[in-house]
């Protein structure tokens, strides 16, 4: 399975990735977000954007052909995005 996390730098989305890196299930990982993600994650490939450029989103997606998606990009309390931003950013 080749899964692909959005909003990879929020606190939830790092912690699932780290879940999905050691499941035998998951081949491929790969996660992106306009920040790098909280911790240090082994098996996941980042790539650092805007989520809100959609032509650059849907191109890295196109290319990389995941089987799963798992959305996490979202407002979360305490973030590095101001909450006067985070709705710009939740897609």
């Amino acid at each position: 399975m080749r899964v692909l996390v959005t909003g990879i730098a929020g606190e939830l989305a790092t912690r699932v990735a780290r879940l999905l890196e050691a499941e035998r299930s998951v081949d491929a990982l790969l996660g992106f977000d306009a920040d790098p993600p909280r911790q240090r994650l082994r098996r996941t490939e980042f790539h650092r954007m805007d989520p809100r450029d959609r032509r650059r989103v849907a191109a890295l997606v196109s290319e990389w052909c995941p089987t799963a998606v798992v959305h996490l990009g979202i407002d979360e309390p305490d973030a590095r995005t101001p909450a006067r931003a985070a709705p710009g950013r939740t897609h």
